[in-house]
């Protein structure tokens, strides 16, 4: 790719406004960034394509911002991944709202060939979900599992270290910049992910933590991974917006039960009721994936693992020896029971509870409606809505059309659902 079409994928990349699927459908169209960056306005009128409102972003020409952002990316060693590059994951590209581009600090390596898990849950969990965390991420990392997550405080910051821990490669997905640290508290994590991992955002360099940009980022956390797995998250919760996203990319879900007086854990047992599959071990999901990654997953029960101190000493004197390689097959060790070494209980405990994350709902809000959550003719509505606006009588289904528009008025109000001109709807964006 040349610098210049580089500049391309950035521009585009900026007309997102928070959403997808308006510059998705733009570049099936055209099929090059350049083509879209050429287009003028009768030209992209011309092409049927639904805008939002958002063509004037599109007939914007000025590559000066795109300059900037790939000046400091050369400058701060962060790479950029396109939709035509190699190394940009299929699993992603199956998505119709696809990010186009993403930046990235560290080893961004065949994702595709991984049995990648995304582990997600509650930033102040339960002594036990805390427990769970370290247990599960640990065995599934040593299983031969890529532990993916949002480096957010409590669980996912405690995934991401139990893989560290295990010696195995792990993926922050963020919803700022890559170049920026949140939270704070997860700074010298951060630096490790970035040396023995992949930081990974579709956010421009420079971009804050904003609240709106965390569920947008979920799609990808799930996106990414082979199966979802959900440890103590509440009804109103981000780890559940991830679930959601999972069920809607037809990715196999797990959760870990907990007990029904937790506040934190209501939303991740309600999802066992609507058909998530309960967790109570690693070995749970790894048989799972053993099928489709029989080379990566390793279950060995019964072997003791080595002696953890031999080991660390053979690391520090030849700091070469290990190293992941770039299908992530760096290191094999077998898979053990044996508990988690006491120093890894000593982990940091996740942010007080008085420090609200800007991803955080508070305690009030009311509970996000899930698609699982819906009647049987809501599901089958909005199973056939696309990111492309269409009338009810071109969903082509059994239900009436008056019928059809009621329901769809339905999911408008929840949240599911974005209406437009000439009584079309199409699934809400993000």
């Amino acid at each position: 790719m040349t610098d210049r079409e580089r500049l391309y994928w950035i521009w585009l990349s900026q007309r997102t406004h928070g959403g997808t699927s308006t510059v998705n459908t733009a570049l099936r169209y055209f099929s090059s960034p350049e083509e879209v960056w050429l287009a003028d306005k009768d030209t992209l009128a011309a092409s049927g394509i639904e805008w939002r409102g958002r063509m004037d972003s599109f007939l914007d020409k000025d590559l000066s911002q795109a300059e900037k952002i790939a000046e400091y990316c050369d400058k701060n060693s962060i790479g950029i991944v396109t939709l035509q590059d190699y190394f940009y994951p299929e699993r992603l590209k199956a998505l119709a709202n696809r990010p186009i581009l993403m930046y990235y600090i560290g080893n961004f390596c065949d994702i595709d060939a991984n049995p990648c898990v995304a582990v997600v849950g509650s930033r102040r969990p339960s002594r036990n979900g805390e427990l769970s965390a370290k247990r599960i991420s640990y065995d599934l990392a040593v299983g031969g599992a890529v532990i993916v997550s949002g480096l957010a405080s409590g669980i996912d910051a405690l995934a991401h270290k139990a893989a560290l821990y295990a010696e195995k490669f792990t993926v922050a997905v963020l919803g700022c910049g890559v170049d920026r640290v949140y939270p704070e508290e997860n700074r010298s994590l951060y630096g490790e992910i970035c040396e023995k991992g992949l930081v990974i955002s579709e956010f421009a360099p420079g971009t804050p933590p904003q609240a709106r940009n965390f569920p947008i980022r979920n799609r990808i956390i799930s996106g990414l991974s082979a199966a979802t797995c959900v440890i103590e998250g509440g009804m109103s919760s981000g780890s559940l917006i991830t679930a959601e996203h999972a069920i809607r990319q037809k990715k196999p879900l797990y959760t870990v039960p907990s007990s029904i007086f937790l506040t934190q854990a209501s939303g991740s047992n309600h999802l066992l009721k609507v058909g998530a599959r309960p967790l109570l071990t690693a070995f749970d999901l790894l048989y799972d994936l053993k099928g489709d990654f029989p080379d990566s997953i390793s279950i060995n029960t019964g072997e003791k693992s080595k002696n953890k101190a031999k080991n660390k000493k053979k690391t520090a004197d030849n700091p070469d020896s290990e190293k992941t390689g770039f299908l992530f097959g760096g290191l094999k060790k077998k898979y053990s029971r044996d508990i988690l070494p006491p120093e890894f209980e000593g982990a940091e405990q996740p942010a007080e509870a008085g420090v609200q994350a800007p991803e955080d709902r508070t305690e009030n809000a009311p509970p996000r409606v899930l698609s699982f959550d819906l009647s049987e003719d809501e599901k089958t509505v909005f199973e056939a809505l696309t990111y492309q606006p269409k009338t009810a009588e071109e969903l082509g289904l059994e239900l009436s059309a008056s019928k059809t528009l009621r329901i769809l008025s339905g999911l408008e109000i929840k949240g599911l659902a974005e209406s437009f001109a000439g009584g079309r709807y199409a699934l809400a964006d993000g």
